[in-house]
């Protein structure tokens, strides 16, 4: 977990029973954001809408439900055997998602993924990235959806699809504005 996330109460449970009674290859941690501050934590809205829990290999499902939450680091968790399956996995340190890039590979063949209904960690938003946003939302994000997606066995469609949903989202918002919010934070009065 990065130091801006929070574990929910009653989340590592909810892991264990996952993993006892449906054993997936890949779990989804369902988490909500919340601004600045912890007092807010009850207001919960999920960052993955799903009314209860999910086992499926319907990797079309998974883009259209998910999103571009995959990538959220702090809510992957990867069976060690698919792990250490992956053929170099460090080739993907850099890229910003080397996490996402060894997540979509572990769904590769005729793999389950699980999805938590219930909150397991809450997300700060609003911290300045410190980051190219182009070059991680744009780039990178592309060539993990339309290298490694395909490779994983991700339909070509929609992972096309998903990236066009995501610019067209919070990912294009973020570029224009992060960059004036943070010229703003640097302003002296």
């Amino acid at each position: 977990m990065s130091d801006d996330d929070i574990m929910c109460e009653g989340a590592l449970q909810k892991v264990k029973e996952c993993i006892k009674e449906q054993s997936p290859d890949l779990i989804l941690l369902n988490s909500y954001s919340f601004e600045r501050s912890i007092v807010n934590l009850k207001s919960k809205k999920l960052n993955i809408p799903v009314s209860c829990n999910v086992l499926t290999k319907d990797k079309s499902f998974i883009l259209n439900k998910v999103g571009n939450w995959i990538t959220y680091f702090s809510g992957n968790i990867i069976k060690k055997e698919h792990f250490l399956s992956i053929n170099k996995p460090n080739k993907f340190v850099g890229t910003y998602f080397s996490q996402t890039h060894i997540a979509l590979l572990t769904t590769k063949g005729d793999r389950s993924i699980a999805i938590i209904k219930d909150a397991c960690v809450a997300r700060r938003q609003g911290m300045a990235s410190g980051y190219n946003l182009y070059q991680v939302w744009v780039k990178e994000y592309k060539r993990l959806l339309l290298s490694t997606g395909y490779e994983a066995g991700y339909e070509w469609k929609e992972l096309k699809g998903l990236f066009v949903r995501s610019m067209n989202s919070g990912v294009r918002k973020s570029i224009v504005i992060a960059p004036l919010i943070i010229s703003c934070a640097n302003f002296d009065y």
